[in-house]
């Protein structure tokens, strides 16, 4: 079976040296890609987070013991007074529905809300001219506590969230936010910004996930200074290797069950790169002249793929402790 190594080490480092490059601005370490992994997650909190952020009660669930505060994102259609009231700390909500089965659900304890706004990538999130009417509702509630507002960058396969986030300003500056207010900025692409003093002032949170894993930012994919970036290696069984049409190809024991829709880079030198992907197993190319010898390959899995790892059972994790 396919091994994941995951040095704990280094999610604790990269996690305080992201505080530290922030300067003052709250870290949300969002989980959603460690499928509920409480030694990863404790690593985070170790290294400084004080939220931790997934979409999945599940997952928070697995954190409950953690000195850590919860947040949710999107309430889940069959959610359940019992499953959250005690659990989570902060809802990220993007729709009136939403708010108000929060509402029912907290009996005992007032429901801190964080409304995310649209800001142009049409994706979950309020209009800006339905916020005034929701905000004036919200803090009418006895039961809710309108805590702040939040937009999502939408730069996974690498943008500049800069003209997001001068209309995610635009709009906050309408907006009358009670002082101490939640102004959640976005996520990782945000952070190289975040770290020259590049963003809206008003900004005081950001919600970071695949840079204190993979140890980059998402608008450019490029090292953060100061971070590791070998914190997860896959290795895989290398089965089989024979010359085709002049092409040696190695079959490797790792395939879509495992990895999802993301993607591995090779990190053996005698490989070339990865051929094709099919559901059980993978093809890599081998340097010509190259007799490998080995019985296993190492490789680097992209966010996609760390996500679909952390969730196969077909994958043994090997944890690199303190």
């Amino acid at each position: 079976m396919p091994v994941l190594s995951i040095d704990l080490r280094k999610i604790k480092k990269n996690t305080s040296n992201i505080i530290r490059l922030l300067g003052g601005i709250e870290l949300v370490a969002v989980t959603k890609a460690i499928a509920g992994d409480k030694k990863i997650a404790r690593a985070m909190v170790e290294g400084g987070a004080t939220l931790l952020l997934d979409s999945r009660i599940s997952n928070l669930k697995a954190y409950k013991d953690l000195p850590v505060k919860r947040m949710l994102l999107r309430l889940p259609p069959n959610a359940k007074s019992s499953d959250v009231e005690n659990l989570v700390d902060y809802y990220l909500v993007s729709n009136t529905e939403d708010i108000v089965s929060i509402e029912k659900m907290h009996k005992s304890k007032p429901a801190s809300i964080i409304l995310l706004i649209e800001t142009g990538f049409k994706r979950e999130g309020f209009l800006e001219d339905e916020l005034r009417e929701v905000i004036a509702w919200v803090r009418k509630s006895k039961l809710i506590k309108f805590a702040g507002v939040a937009t999502c960058t939408d730069c996974m396969n690498g943008c500049d969230p800069k003209d997001q986030l001068e209309l995610f300003r635009d709009i906050v500056n309408k907006l009358d936010l009670p002082e101490g207010a939640i102004v959640s900025g976005g996520n990782s692409s945000v952070l190289p910004q975040a770290f020259k003093n590049n963003i809206p002032k008003k900004i005081n949170q950001l919600r970071v996930g695949e840079s204190i894993l993979l140890g980059h930012d998402t608008s450019k994919y490029k090292r953060l200074l100061g971070n590791a970036t070998d914190v997860f290696k896959l290795k895989a069984e290398l089965i089989e290797t024979r010359a085709k049409d002049g092409e040696r190809i190695g079959v490797v024991g790792v395939g879509v069950q495992d990895i999802g829709a993301g993607g591995l880079t090779a990190l053996d030198d005698e490989v070339l790169g990865i051929r094709k992907k099919y559901s059980d197993y993978i093809t890599v190319s081998i340097k010509r002249g190259c007799r490998l010898n080995k019985k296993w390959l190492t490789f680097k899995p992209d966010y996609y793929a760390l996500m679909a790892l952390n969730s196969s059972k077909y994958v043994i994790k090997k944890y690199i402790d303190y």
